[in-house]
């Protein structure tokens, strides 16, 4: 995965919804975060060449290539300190009895800054902006439109994961009725451009937190039931650097 064109996708999760903050940048694709599990190997937390050594939000983190290869180098020095499986995902427990969005995704795109600048519509019906060079808005807006139509298997993935189970779990049991579902008809639900103020220019993850607290209170969705099923993602103007990930050296995260 080369993360020098690629949407980076950072997801902050609280009790009643899930919120992943996107930045954008020229030739980038988005990727939305998928079920909260964590990748087993190495243990991100306990390799020093993680993005997410000593930031535990940083859950499911995905380095770059250069500092995978590092993380690698390390942790084939360190084999006492990987866990149990090299391949498959652990669920992490989830929050407040909150582990995965078992119901059809909502998401909620929020561009974050009055750095993003006029807004208007294109003929298919989507949001552009003036300080959208690479016209990122009307893409990630087409690509969230598409998830569960024209019978696409990516959306799929996500089935295979379940509520119901255990923290450190690696599987379903069996007639688990509580999976994923698949997005039919699409997964978008809304759009906002938040120009209020301009987005900071290395918003924190608690910034980016607050500002889905935002966008869920935008959107009319102030109860558990209406974040259930619900991701906000805050997509950070061009020329900005959220939660350092420049230097950081990593592509993603979900908490």
């Amino acid at each position: 995965m080369h993360c020098h064109t690629l949407i980076r996708r950072f997801a902050a999760r609280s009790a009643a919804a899930v919120f992943t903050a996107v930045a954008v940048a020229a030739g980038m694709q988005l990727a939305i975060a998928g079920a909260q599990a964590s990748v087993a190997h190495p243990p991100a937390t306990l390799n020093p060449y993680s993005p997410a050594y000593h930031r535990p939000y940083r859950h499911g983190v995905v380095p770059t290539i250069p500092r995978w290869q590092k993380m690698r180098q390390w942790a084939r020095g360190h084999p006492g300190m990987q866990a149990a499986s090299a391949n498959d995902l652990n669920y992490g427990g989830g929050i407040d009895g909150i582990g995965v969005t078992t119901g059809p995704a909502k998401v909620y795109l929020v561009f974050y800054g009055s750095q993003w600048g006029t807004q208007g519509t294109d003929g298919n019906g989507n949001v552009i902006l003036s300080g959208d060079p690479s016209g990122e808005a009307p893409y990630v807006q087409e690509f969230i439109k598409g998830l569960g139509t024209g019978g696409e298997l990516w959306s799929g993935v996500m089935t295979q994961y379940c509520d119901g189970v255990a923290a450190g779990a690696q599987s379903c049991p069996d007639g688990n009725t509580q999976h994923v579902a698949y997005p039919t008809g699409g997964a978008l639900a809304g759009v906002w451009v938040d120009q209020s103020a301009p987005s900071p220019a290395t918003a924190t993850g608690n910034q980016l937190g607050a500002e889905a607290v935002n966008a869920a209170a935008h959107f009319g969705n102030t109860t558990a039931t209406a974040n259930r099923d619900a991701q906000y993602v805050i997509l950070s103007p061009t020329g900005t650097n959220p939660d350092n990930w420049l230097t950081g050296g990593f592509c993603a995260w979900h908490d």
